[in-house]
Parts: structure tokens; sequence; C-alpha cells
């Protein structure tokens, strides 16, 4: 069984490559993560990163709710608090 914290990391990185490609192809970014969040949603069991994943959806500009994932992300592991 996966347990909450590789859900949510595999998440962040999947809403990360979308916006990335995105990016790339010159597509919307924000649509983007949104289509991605949407497919997470499909497949993700952990009741609180499922939550997680509806908030950058339903976010008004993804790709700040997602540049805050990854900064609280970064900060937990730099600080060694995990709350």
């Amino acid at each position: 069984m996966v347990d909450r914290a590789e859900e949510y990391l595999d998440a962040l990185v999947s809403m990360e490559l979308a916006a990335i490609l995105a990016e790339m192809d010159h597509r919307p970014i924000g649509e983007s993560i949104r289509t991605c969040c949407q497919y997470l949603l499909a497949r993700i069991n952990d009741r609180q990163v499922r939550t997680v994943i509806a908030g950058v959806q339903a976010s008004s500009f993804p790709p700040g709710a997602l540049y805050r994932l990854r900064r609280h992300l970064d900060t937990m592991i730099t600080t060694g608090k995990f709350d």
C-alpha cells in the first residue's frame, strides 16, 4: 500500500512536470496543472492528499499554488520539521 508521503510527492512531481511540459509546448500552464489534478484525483487514495490536489485545481492561480506546495516541502526537508 502506498502511504501519504509517497502519494503527495508523486502528485507534486506530476503537477510540476505538467507545468514544465506546458511551458515547453507554449500551452497555458494553469490549464495543464488543472487537467493534471483531474487525473491525479482519479487515482489518489489518501483523503488529505486529495484535498490538497483539489485545492490546487480550484485555485485561481494554479502555478502559484503549486509553487507554494513545493516551497513548503523544501522547507520541511531542510529544517527537519514535519508538521
